[in-house]
């Protein structure tokens, strides 16, 4: 078995297996159950380690090192997720702009007022596109891949596009 908490340089063999066992409890994590579980009359013996061996503190240091991990992983897809809603925006903004430059006659319908529409359907779809995708990031972090929310700009720009065409066909 493989244990991630290292044994301490003065901790005996017996000592460290005691608190493998220990840790592996979890919830039902008690020096009276390790000994039991190693044939221990009481919990005398693993009561000595324990605090011998800081027992208690290595694993809340452990547990915080894991946790923090999470956190950091979940802020880097966090930081890509944006960055790609950032991108959308982009190619939301270039696709009106090459709109209105080459195919100016399915623009002449488009008022000042259509425009900010669509910018404002855009906005709304963006933020419910990114709010589920931080979600994902929140709740699958080590599974979800940054490539599984590419549809951000593909979908974003067809919603920006049938907006057009819906309001060049008015």
């Amino acid at each position: 078995m493989f244990f991630a908490i290292k044994r301490l340089e003065n901790e005996t063999e017996k000592a460290y297996k005691a608190f493998e066992i220990y840790y592996s409890l979890k919830k039902e994590r008690t020096r009276k159950k390790t000994s039991l579980i190693l044939g221990h009359k009481n919990s005398y013996t693993c009561d000595k380690w324990s605090q011998s061996y800081n027992w208690d503190h290595r694993i809340l240091e452990f547990e915080n090192k894991l946790i923090q991990d999470v956190y950091d992983k979940s802020l880097e897809k966090i930081v890509k997720i944006n960055d790609k809603v950032i991108l959308a925006w982009e190619q939301v903004v270039n696709e009106i702009i090459r709109r209105i430059s080459t195919k100016p006659e399915e623009m002449k319908n488009l008022s000042l007022n259509s425009l900010y529409n669509i910018l404002n359907n855009a906005s709304k779809h963006i933020i419910v596109l990114n709010k589920e995708n931080l979600d994902i990031a929140s709740t699958k972090i080590n599974n979800v891949k940054v490539d599984e929310v590419e549809h951000i700009g593909e979908d974003l720009i067809n919603g920006v596009l049938n907006d057009i065409q819906a309001i060049s066909q008015d």
